[in-house]
């Protein structure tokens, strides 16, 4: 097993996102909690649908190659899988949130 994560490794620091994942009590809700509010800070300035399924496709790249070494697949400090997550949990809320909430609602339900 390798000294993961290295924060001097680019897969690491990014999987980790920058440190987040080194927190040692509940680091995934830390993870979570950071995702949520980049989401609603980028929402308004980028099309998050696209934007999210682009970080899906990255975090699936970045979890693959920081753990390609270790004996333990799902290390608590890789975060970027709840960063991914979350968006994809939080896409909804643009809709319901807009003007068409209605119309969201009923094709949604």
């Amino acid at each position: 097993m390798s000294d993961f994560p290295n924060l001097k490794k680019p897969y690491d620091l990014i999987a980790s996102l920058g440190g987040i994942g080194l927190i040692p009590f509940a680091p995934g809700t830390f993870g979570s909690i950071f995702a949520s509010i980049i989401f609603v800070i980028l929402s308004h300035f980028v099309d998050m649908l696209i934007f999210t399924a682009c970080m899906v496709l990255i975090a699936i790249w970045v979890c693959e190659q920081a753990s390609k070494n270790l004996a333990q697949k799902d290390h608590k400090s890789i975060v970027i899988d709840e960063l991914a997550g979350m968006w994809v949990a939080l896409i909804p809320v643009l809709y319901f949130a807009s003007n068409r909430s209605l119309f969201g609602l009923v094709f949604f339900i």
